[in-house]
């Protein structure tokens, strides 16, 4: 399963994550600035957008299972 995961940097966020992750999940995470890369993981892709925008969360959601 594809999971578009919004707000992993917190405390819930992780242990949404890891649990996706543990489970064989791949995660996108959407953040601010994906550049920074927040360190690589297996099964992670970080992709750059804004919360407050809906075109934006839109188009990180292509192709994910859940979101």
């Amino acid at each position: 399963m594809k999971i578009l995961l919004i707000g992993a940097n917190g405390t819930m966020g992780q242990r949404i994550l890891n649990e996706a992750l543990s489970r064989g999940h791949k995660v996108t995470v959407l953040v601010r600035d994906a550049s920074d890369g927040g360190g690589q993981r297996a099964n992670v892709e970080y992709q750059s957008g804004d919360i407050f925008n809906p075109e934006s969360v839109a188009g990180a959601a292509v192709d994910h299972d859940v979101g």
